[in-house]
C-alpha cells in the first residue's frame, strides 16, 4: 500500500501557499505514523519540493513543473501533449456496456476529461 496526497489544481494564486502548508503537514503526519508507508504528494509551488522531501515524501510532483515540463515537450514534439492526454484520460469502461442513450455517454465522458486536464 502508499499514501499518494494531492492538491488542488485550481488553487488560486494567493492559497497557493496554505494548501501546500497543508500538504506538508499531511505527509508529516502520516510520516509519524508510519515510517515505512511509501508517501507520493503533488505540491503547487517549486519551492515546496525539498520541504515535502524533508517531511517524509519519498516522491513529489510539482503541478507548476509538471506543466512546464508538457507545454517545452509540446514546443519540441508537436502533439505530444495531445498523444499524452489521450493515453491518461481514456474513460472507464464501465460507461460504455451501459443502457444509456449516447448522448449522456458523450456528456459523460466531457466531465471526466474535464476533470483531470493538466492545462486549463
Amino acid at each position: 500500500s502508499a499514501v499518494i496526497i494531492l492538491t488542488d489544481k485550481l488553487t488560486a494564486d494567493e492559497h497557493v501557499n496554505q494548501v501546500d502548508f497543508v500538504n506538508v503537514l499531511s505527509t508529516k503526519s502520516i510520516r509519524q505514523a508510519n515510517s515505512t508507508i511509501p508517501i507520493f504528494a503533488q505540491c503547487l509551488s517549486s519551492s515546496r519540493v525539498s520541504v515535502f522531501n524533508e517531511a517524509g515524501a519519498n516522491v513529489v510532483l510539482c503541478v507548476c513543473e509538471m506543466r512546464a515540463q508538457m507545454l517545452s515537450s509540446s514546443c519540441h514534439s508537436p502533439g505530444f501533449h495531445t498523444l499524452v492526454a489521450s493515453l491518461i484520460h481514456a474513460p472507464p469502461q464501465r460507461w460504455k456496456s451501459s443502457a444509456w442513450p449516447e448522448h449522456l455517454h458523450r456528456e459523460q465522458e466531457h466531465q471526466f476529461r474535464a476533470s483531470h486536464m493538466v492545462f486549463e
